[in-house]
């Protein structure tokens, strides 16, 4: 492995997104990136934040993609209907646009795929990756999932 990197809270910034890995980085298949979580909401790519991050795992790069709370609520959305508003509050009609849907049941089944495979935490050597953080009050921090959102 020649490099390890780590980016969180893309929100939809394709652009920035783009840059900073091809640009700053320049990325290459020997390097690990971890994405924090929350690459929709807010920004206006979050469909082409997405495609880019499929992408780059099918090209072979060594791209590990974490859960953040704004997955979380577009997958809880998804459950219960109680939970749009909220949704919609933190960026969701932004995401819908982008997507080119109105209702966020006509999400494509690949990318509703991507959200509910990403992973809570990364371990890597010394390192432990998560989106928010980690409950140390209680005895196994990996318990408390929703601390690590």
């Amino acid at each position: 492995m020649k490099g390890l990197f780590a980016i969180g809270d893309i929100h939809g910034c394709f652009d920035s997104l783009l840059e900073l890995v091809e640009k700053q980085i320049q990325l290459d298949k020997n390097d690990r990136l971890v994405l924090l979580g929350d690459y929709i909401d807010r920004g206006n790519k979050s469909k082409e934040v997405i495609d880019y991050i499929i992408d780059l795992q099918e090209k072979g790069f060594g791209i590990i993609s974490l859960i953040g709370n704004h997955e979380l609520l577009l997958l809880e959305t998804l459950e219960d209907e109680k939970n749009k508003s909220k949704w919609i509050q933190n960026g969701g009609l932004e995401t819908l646009n982008s997507f080119g849907i109105d209702s966020i049941t006509n999400f494509p089944l690949k990318y509703l795929q991507f959200f509910k495979n990403l992973q809570n935490y990364y371990s890597f050597e010394e390192f432990l990756f998560v989106h928010a953080g980690f409950n140390d009050k209680i005895l196994n921090p990996f318990q408390d999932t929703y601390s690590m959102v």
